[in-house]
């Protein structure tokens, strides 16, 4: 019944614009809250929804204690998140339940499809889906990307939310990539409009959804392009054909070869190249950086990094950034785009990525690829 349950909502919401939004906002914070899957705490008291009125009446064959019983039944379920009927079905034994991702996916492909709500009521949905990117996405990132963000200037309670001890969302990539590629498929639904100023912290959420470019999974970066191209950037726009194929991991090698920046880019939009260029290499960077079963990742890296040796040593200093960006020390500001004054700072050890304590194993595979990157790096561009 799930699918033609959101056809229904999201048919409704042509008419009933205001009463399926209040419907959604609920559902939405409960999805996007704390591990537990309980957000209401998120919802201000000046936004409570409304609930319809226990009927006391005395008519004929009616009585106050059995619908006052069944509505209590009703807020108990709905307060359990779906997640059991043993409270209306106190004599069935077996349990009945819709998972949490289920709801969670089914939310948003409702809220995907109605793009004129999502514009309207953004300052309600972005919070929350910050909040996702924040609390949980972010915690299970260890490469300092997440520090490249100001979380303390965009989040809304910021203090408050760094120094609770609630649980993040158990289940690591198996729970979180399902939930993430659910989120951004309704920020790449939205009618394209030039920097997208009517949408909620559109900026902030320009710079996620660049760094997510370089995301492993193919699926999610691939999402996370189609949501820059919404803002309809004329630098952007005329390329996203390529790039999609540059994601593509059948098609990665072909689009290399084939790829000319000088026929790519005509020489009258040359000011393109300076902006493209970051986000090519933050796409090839992650495709460099991920394991294939039938393509070795030595094979990857030297395809890409031939690619990119078609450009100059300032164009490449980003590229040595990213390579980089693991060895910075926790003290330094990573928020603004100076990348040589970053790359500078890089260490190993004294605040900066060293191999030792729990996860000293996991680091030590990590600074093993690092150095083979390193290597492969070195024998392409020389001294460029």
């Amino acid at each position: 019944l799930w699918q033609p349950a959101m056809a229904g909502v999201v048919g409704m919401a042509t008419h009933y614009r205001e009463v399926v939004w209040g419907a959604i906002r609920v559902m939405f914070v409960k999805i996007t809250g704390d591990a537990d899957g309980n957000g209401d705490e998120n919802i201000s008291e000046t936004e409570e929804v409304d609930v319809l009125p226990i009927d006391n009446g005395d008519e004929e064959g009616t009585s106050k204690d059995t619908v006052a019983a069944h509505y209590r039944h009703c807020l108990e379920w709905d307060s359990c998140y779906f997640s059991s009927t043993s409270s209306l079905f106190p004599s069935i034994k077996m349990r009945l339940s819709t998972d949490c991702l289920t709801v969670f996916q089914s939310t948003c492909s409702i809220l995907a499809k109605l793009p004129s709500i999502v514009t309207s009521k953004s300052q309600t949905i972005i919070p929350l889906l910050l909040h996702f990117f924040y609390r949980h996405y972010y915690q299970y990132k260890t490469d300092n990307e997440q520090r490249e963000l100001d979380w303390r200037g965009n989040i809304d309670n910021f203090e408050e939310i760094t120094a609770s001890n609630k649980p993040v969302m158990e289940g690591g990539k198996r729970q979180l990539y399902p939930r993430l590629k659910s989120l951004l498929r309704i920020l790449s639904h939205l009618p394209s409009s030039p920097r997208r100023t009517k949408l909620h912290k559109h900026d902030f959420l320009y710079r996620i959804h660049l760094r997510l470019l370089s995301h492993p999974d193919t699926s999610i970066s691939r999402l996370a392009l189609s949501c820059l191209c919404t803002y309809k950037l004329p630098f952007l726009t005329p390329y996203k054909d390529r790039l999609e194929n540059m994601i593509s991991k059948e098609l990665l090698r072909e689009t290399l070869t084939q790829f000319n920046w000088n026929e790519v880019i005509p020489s009258d939009a040359i000011r393109h190249r300076e902006e493209l260029v970051p986000i090519v290499i933050r796409i090839l960077y992650g495709r460099m950086s991920t394991r294939g079963r039938k393509e070795s990742p030595k094979t990857k890296r030297v395809a890409v990094l031939g690619f990119l040796n078609q450009l100059d040593g300032e164009e490449l200093r980003f590229f040595v950034y990213l390579v980089v960006r693991a060895f910075i020390p926790e003290s330094v500001d990573m928020t603004g785009d100076n990348w040589e004054e970053l790359i500078a700072t890089a260490r190993y050890g004294e605040g900066g990525m060293m191999i030792g304590g729990a996860g000293g194993e996991k680091e030590a595979r990590r600074v093993e690829g690092f150095l083979n990157s390193l290597d492969a790096i070195v024998k392409q561009f020389g001294c460029k």
